[in-house]
């Protein structure tokens, strides 16, 4: 394709030239229809002043394609376009084009049929376009690109597919062009030069996570681009990932050896999706120039935005999409769930209760993640749903495992066990003895009565019993804690533990080591199986990497100022 000429946006507008821009945009610029839905976005100056152009908090201005021949897809784009001296533009040539089945074909191809320019929607106070769902095969396939106006930058394409029949269906999803000529090109043409990838080195493969492409020449007329096809823990990595601009690819998926230098993709591979449900995929496409115009500046910047949004906070990856759409994406990791268990028990004649607190369905990394399920298992082939629930356990240790189920798609899942003690023996009615008959002493006048026949020995009543001591009768403070935790359980999770005691108070518990000192403070009930997660802040989780041992130390106060103290060790490791 031949290369376009950069395009420098003038800035000696005047009040007229930006009164007549935002009346009556120009003709390359978007012209919504009434309804406020439109396909094709392509820059200009007119757009710019209209407001109607995708620009993120760098200034970078991103367009789609044509609906005949690009649809949903990234078109040129420009870099800093009201910045004199480092204008540039054609980082893509309808490229991202989304596939969904067998291979990448013509029959394959997300597009809309009918060429409908209006074939989309604006969301998202006009910052995303959601393009028209249609049929792929027997699947229907959807993609939105958003482009935020507040945090990060590039532009995110969210591509679903979603299986209404009634049976399972396996199938790829594939993103670019991983066959010649199949689904757009990048902007740099023949001179398109891979320079990063997330595995540091020169050569793609599904280790990776991302890459940045550039304009091999070492002085830039369009940008360096950053392609970031998946986050860390993702359930479902990228499996085909191919690039022109090394040799060869991972998996050719047709009989070239080599694709095009400006041709890049990457795919999904025997997705499974079940009846009624959606997977989604999301990508990333950045830009960015440098003033000095140096395509190791710009391949430098790229490589530090794409490291970036690979990792970057879940609220900008997810930024205004619904639960149900976060909970389809599967090559992102979700926020995380979380839940401790209280338990107060009883013996194995009377119900013990069982109680989620501190749930946390991941609304504390991203506000949509509020609703979710929990589901207890008790380990006897009984289960239950529910925030709480009351259970009778046989005596002995007791496992109970709570699964936390995010309707974000997060799942975690918690135990805890604790002692069930036997029912009481019943105590055995004593039989009540007899009285016997007094004897009446002989008259002198009195015939003499027969001698009462006596026994030799009278029996004697039992002597009252004292009640037997309990065990523990003293108070007692038990702390239960794995003895062995990873630097990056410690960092991730913190320390789980929990308490039980044999009388009530406030227990005060102390994680210390190597300067670290964590404080936590809770009531304690007798007989309550009490959980306490000891948070680590990333200063301090950096902190205990060095250590080999950390020291959990709870003391217990009841009303009367008696206390009790238990400590437990923890390896490092």
């Amino acid at each position: 394709m031949p290369r376009r000429p950069p395009r420098i946006f003038p800035l000696g507008l005047t009040l007229a030239a930006v009164a007549a821009g935002a009346a009556a945009p120009a003709a390359h610029a978007i012209s919504y229809a009434p309804t406020g839905q439109e396909c094709r976005l392509l820059p200009s100056i007119g757009g710019l002043i209209a407001g109607q152009a995708l620009v993120d908090p760098l200034g970078y201005v991103y367009d789609t394609g044509e609906v005949a021949s690009g649809y949903a897809t990234l078109d040129e784009g420009s870099t800093k376009a009201l910045q004199v001296g480092v204008s540039a533009s054609d980082a893509w040539d309808r490229f991202g084009a989304l596939f969904v089945g067998g291979t990448q074909s013509e029959a394959t191809r997300y597009a809309d049929p009918e060429d409908d320019p209006l074939g989309c929607a604006k969301e998202l106070a006009g910052r995303q376009l959601a393009f028209k769902t249609t049929e792929v095969g027997r699947l229907d396939v959807s993609r939105r690109i958003f482009v935020s106006s507040t945090q990060g930058s590039g532009a995110r394409l969210l591509d679903s597919v979603t299986n209404s029949t009634g049976s399972p269906i396996t199938t790829n999803v594939y993103v670019g062009d991983l066959r010649e000529n199949n689904g757009g090109s990048l902007g740099s043409d023949s001179t398109t030069k891979l320079g990063a990838t997330s595995t540091a080195d020169a050569t793609l493969s599904t280790a990776d996570r991302w890459a940045v492409t550039s304009d091999g020449r070492s002085t830039l007329s369009d940008p360096a681009v950053a392609h970031v096809w998946g986050g860390p823990d993702a359930d479902e990595p990228a499996t085909l990932v191919r690039s022109g601009a090394q040799v060869g690819g991972t998996a050719a998926i047709d009989s070239r050896a080599a694709l095009d230098a400006d041709q890049l993709g990457w795919g999904w591979e025997n997705v499974v999706i079940g009846a009624g449900q959606t997977r989604s995929f999301l990508s990333w496409e950045t830009m960015r120039a440098s003033p000095d115009g140096r395509a190791a500046s710009a391949v430098a910047l790229a490589e530090a935005e794409a490291a970036r949004q690979h990792s970057a906070d879940l609220t900008e990856i997810y930024a205004g999409l619904t639960q149900a759409q976060i909970g389809s994406v599967r090559n992102w990791a979700k926020p995380e769930v979380d839940a401790e268990i209280e338990v107060s028990v009883g013996s194995s004649a009377s119900d013990t209760t069982i109680a989620a607190t501190d749930v946390d369905f991941g609304s504390s990394t991203l506000a949509a993640c509020t609703g979710g399920t929990l589901d207890w298992d008790f380990g006897d082939g009984t289960t239950a749903r529910g925030a709480g629930a009351k259970h009778r356990f046989a005596a002995g240790t007791a496992q109970v495992a709570l699964t936390i189920t995010s309707s974000c798609g997060a799942v975690a899942v918690r135990q805890v066990s604790f002692n069930v003690a036997a029912a009481p023996e019943p105590i055995a009615p004593t039989t009540p003895v007899a009285p016997t008959t007094p004897v009446t002493p002989a008259s002198v006048d009195s015939p003499a009565a027969p001698a009462a026949v006596v026994p030799a020995t009278a029996p004697t009543p039992p002597a009252a019993q004292a009640p037997a001591e309990p065990v523990g009768a003293g108070p007692v403070l038990t702390i239960d804690v794995a003895p062995k935790l990873s630097a990056k359980d410690l960092a991730k999770r913190g320390v789980r533990s929990s308490l039980i005691a044999n009388a009530s108070g406030t227990a005060r518990m102390v994680l210390s080591g190597g300067g670290l000192k964590i404080v936590k403070t809770k009531p304690l009930t007798a007989g309550t199986l009490m959980p306490a997660a000891m948070k680590l802040s990333p200063a301090e989780a950096k902190r205990v990497r060095g250590l080999k041992t950390l020291q959990l130390r709870a003391k217990l106060t009841m009303g009367d100022g008696t206390e009790v103290i238990a400590s437990r060790v923890i390896k490092v490791g």
